[in-house]
């Protein structure tokens, strides 16, 4: 944890306590012992990328974060759409292992966004709560290319009539597949963030 390093992204630093992050950046604290997800991978990356270039594109009240993991795709929404004026971002954030729970509940005390991030376990969108149809300005999935295919439907049906997906866990290989099945569900690729051999993928209606 000592030699864990600042993690940079757009607007947003990843960080551990042991740091002090730089003033003028999104920080978002996140254990460095994690192991389900310290900001350090590339899909994690990408994401925290495709947010920030979402901003003052997108309005987002509402959003969901399926497969949590450490729960920091969830707090940088928290973070980044925060409108003391207007009212803050709602985030659902979703796992479906009680530990990434309990990992992601943690960090957002940390983050002191509990009025904004709440934690549940759920399979997908089996959850009734999870499953609230045309009510997310915002989804986001960082998990893998299968568990995407077979969510897709529930994916876009989610979606606000405005919304805004934001995909990775993807192999740049596995880009066209992922496309492909969200452009026949009606979304359109509208932008892509690509780090090393990974890529996330931003679908608008």
């Amino acid at each position: 944890r000592k030699n864990f390093p600042l993690i940079f992204a757009g607007r947003f630093v990843v960080h551990s306590k042991n740091l002090r992050p730089p003033r003028g950046r999104i920080a978002l604290c996140i254990n460095a012992g994690s192991s389900f997800g310290s900001g350090s991978h590339e899909s994690t990356r990408g994401c925290l990328l495709a947010f920030d270039s979402l901003v003052g594109k997108v309005s987002v009240q509402r959003a969901l974060d399926l497969g949590s993991g450490s729960g920091i795709l969830a707090i940088a929404i928290a973070k980044l759409w925060c409108h003391p004026r207007k009212g803050n971002v709602k985030v659902l954030a979703v796992d479906n292992d009680s530990n990434a729970i309990a990992s992601t509940i943690s960090a957002v005390k940390e983050n002191a966004v509990s009025d904004r991030v709440r934690a549940i376990l759920s399979e997908g969108f089996t959850t009734e709560e999870v499953g609230y149809r045309g009510s997310y300005d915002l989804i986001c999935a960082n998990i893998l290319a299968q568990p995407l295919k077979d969510m897709a439907s529930d994916i876009v049906q989610n979606l606000s009539p405005n919304g805004t997906a934001v995909l990775s866990g993807l192999l740049a290989e596995q880009e066209d597949e992922i496309n492909n099945v969200f452009k026949k569900l009606g979304l359109i690729n509208s932008d892509l963030f690509k780090i090393g051999e990974w890529s996330t993928l931003v679908f608008t209606r």
